[in-house]
C-alpha cells in the first residue's frame, strides 16, 4: 500500500512535464569558460598574438581544457576496459530519443538524494516504455544552482570528491542498465554517481552507455518525450569523455 501511494505521489510530480512542448532548438550545454568546474584540468584559454586586429587582420586563440570539464560526455571507456573510447561511439547513439525524468521536488534541494527504482516506475506507468535508443536526462533541480559554484558543488574545493550533489543510486543504475533501450544518461549534477563514488559509472559503462554531466536542464519547459538529443563531443581518439554540445529539438 505505502509502495502504491509513493508511486502515486511520483506521477503527480511528474505529470507538470504532459503540459511541455519544444517550439524548437534548445541548448542544454554550459558555454565553456574558467568559471566552468572540473575534473583534473580546467578550461584555460590563451591567444597567439601581441595584439591582435592592430598588428594582424585577424586573432587567432588556444586553450587548454581536461575531457571532463564543463557540460562533458564520459564515453564508456572512462570506466569499462572494453568500452567505446570517444571516438568510436556509433554516431546514431549520439542522436538519441530524449527522455526527460524530473525529481526536483523529490530532491527538494537535498545533496544526499539518490535516484531510486521507484522513481523510473512512475515515469513508465505515466508514459508507456521509454521509446527505442532513448537518453534518458534526470533532472534533480541542481542546474538552477549552476552560477553560484559554492552552492552547486557543495563546496568551495576544486577535488571533485569532496563534491556535495545528488545522484543516482545504485539500485536505480541496475535497472536502467537493463533497460535495452537506453544508450546514455544524462544529468545536471557533475556525475551520474554519489561523489567519492564510481559505482553507476561503471554499471552503465558496462552496458556500453554513455554519461551526459553538467547537462543544463534549468529549462521553463521540457517535455516527458517527444524529442531529440544531439549529443557532440569532440572526437576524441581514445577519450574517456570529451566537452560536448547538447541539443534537443522537438521530433
Amino acid at each position: 500500500m505505502a509502495s502504491r501511494w509513493l508511486v502515486l505521489t511520483l506521477l503527480a510530480a511528474v505529470g507538470k512535464a504532459d503540459e511541455c512542448r519544444l517550439n524548437g532548438p534548445l541548448e542544454l550545454s554550459r558555454t565553456l569558460s574558467t568559471n566552468s568546474p572540473y575534473v583534473t584540468v580546467p578550461f584555460t584559454p590563451g591567444t597567439l598574438q601581441d595584439n591582435p586586429f592592430k598588428n594582424t587582420r585577424y586573432r587567432i586563440n588556444d586553450f587548454c581544457v581536461g575531457e571532463h570539464t564543463g557540460t562533458h560526455l564520459d564515453s564508456p571507456f572512462h570506466f569499462s576496459e572494453n568500452g567505446w573510447s570517444t571516438d568510436q561511439i556509433p554516431l546514431n547513439r549520439l542522436i538519441a530519443n530524449g527522455v526527460f525524468l524530473n525529481v526536483t521536488e523529490q530532491a527538494a534541494g537535498n545533496a544526499s538524494f539518490r535516484l531510486q527504482p521507484s522513481h523510473i516506475d512512475a515515469w513508465v506507468e505515466r508514459h508507456g516504455p521509454f521509446p527505442d535508443n532513448a537518453v534518458l536526462l534526470v533532472s534533480f533541480g541542481w542546474a538552477q544552482r549552476f552560477a553560484n559554484r559554492t552552492l552547486y558543488l557543495g563546496t568551495a574545493s576544486t577535488n571533485f570528491t569532496e563534491f556535495r550533489q545528488p545522484g543516482i543510486s545504485v539500485e536505480a543504475a541496475r535497472r536502467l542498465a537493463n533497460i535495452d533501450q537506453l544508450v546514455g544518461v544524462g544529468v545536471d549534477t557533475a556525475s551520474v554517481d554519489a561523489p567519492g563514488s564510481g559505482d553507476v559509472h561503471v554499471i552503465l559503462a558496462a552496458k556500453n552507455m554513455y554519461n551526459l554531466e553538467h547537462v543544463d536542464l534549468d529549462q521553463p519547459c521540457l517535455p516527458a518525450k517527444g524529442f531529440k538529443v544531439f549529443s557532440m563531443p569532440v572526437k576524441v581518439q581514445g577519450g574517456t569523455g570529451a566537452p560536448a554540445r547538447v541539443i534537443v529539438v522537438p521530433h
